[in-house]
């Protein structure tokens, strides 16, 4: 109770009361026009390599709770920081892609004059794009961190799935073997969560796939009655895609997953991509012609939309 009390006095300090200590920028107030500084220690739009970065427990645990987490796990963040910020720096200082003109570190996406993208100008009134519109108006510019990240997350992957089958590729073998001979996979398996659910009756499988086949149905159904401008059959695939590769690989190992979203993003640009409306009038989803001449605008709008989202989520 004495804990409970202590936290909802101290995070009003934090959240409304004196929000700097949120981010506590104080590297940057000995030298407030310094641009160097505010872009290796600043936490907003820089790298924030701070000692002593906030007082706020929600930011200190964004990269990883100290209090879930292992201290190998964080300590090994800490590092990866520590790594590639020195690159992204160099990125940054060398104009490389135009990021000089852009915050270093910074998730939106900018046109030819660093100001934030306007999506509506490269989309037609149905939300497809506007290659004509493209054109007139700018292509889109990504800072320095951002397009380090988008590059390490194709890293990522690849080595998701290496890393899966060095160390994961019996339990992934055994699971076929139990799934074609109808074994429990109780039976064999050592892991934890196994071991536990072993005090529960098992689900019947055709428990799941009615569940499977109802939102299925649903999804096929909410993209014929709209006006999506794609076929009811992207469910099937996006499914099936979602499932085996998505979901899969990534948990293979408990607690340590790559961020899929530009798996998703890429994924979206060979089936549909669901997008909202400027103007709110309804959701749509975007099934694109993957025609080599087409493929760049196509990843483009899928990019522009998700930072789109972001920033009016």
């Amino acid at each position: 109770m004495y804990c409970f009390g202590a936290m909802f006095i101290y995070f009003w300090f934090p959240n409304y009361i004196v929000q700097a200590v949120s981010y506590f920028n104080w590297m940057t107030w000995i030298a407030p026009n310094n641009l160097n500084l505010a872009a290796v220690t600043g936490s907003v739009g820089g790298l924030g390599i701070n000692p002593i970065p906030t007082f706020d427990w929600n930011q200190l645990t964004v990269a990883g709770d100290p209090l879930i987490n292992p201290f190998y796990s964080i300590f090994n963040s800490f590092l990866g920081s520590l790594l590639t910020a020195p690159v992204v720096l160099a990125i940054w200082y060398t104009n490389t892609w135009n990021t000089a003109y852009l915050p270093i570190n910074d998730n939106h996406v900018w046109d030819h004059n660093s100001t934030r993208y306007k999506v509506l100008n490269v989309v037609d009134d149905d939300g497809m794009f506007d290659e004509t519109g493209y054109k007139a108006y700018s292509p889109a510019y990504l800072s320095a961190g951002n397009t380090f990240i988008y590059g390490v997350f194709f890293a990522v992957y690849t080595a998701t799935i290496t890393h899966t089958f060095l160390y994961h590729r019996r339990e992934i073998v055994a699971g076929f073997k139990n799934l074609i001979s109808r074994r429990s996979a109780f039976i064999d398996s050592k892991d934890v969560h196994t071991r536990l659910m072993r005090n529960y009756r098992e689900v019947p499988e055709l428990a799941y796939f009615a569940v499977l086949l109802v939102a299925i149905a649903l999804g096929a159904a909410g993209i014929g009655a709209f006006p999506t401008h794609t076929s009811p059959a992207v469910v099937l695939y996006g499914g099936m895609y979602h499932f085996h590769l998505v979901d899969d690989l990534p948990f293979t190992k408990p607690c340590s997953f790559p961020r899929c979203n530009l798996l998703h993003s890429l994924r979206h640009n060979h089936v549909y991509h669901e997008c909202r409306n400027h103007l709110e009038r309804y959701r749509r989803t975007l099934r694109w012609s993957l025609v080599p001449r087409e493929r760049h605008c196509h990843e483009l709008l899928q990019v522009l939309w998700i930072h789109h989202d972001l920033a009016h989520s």
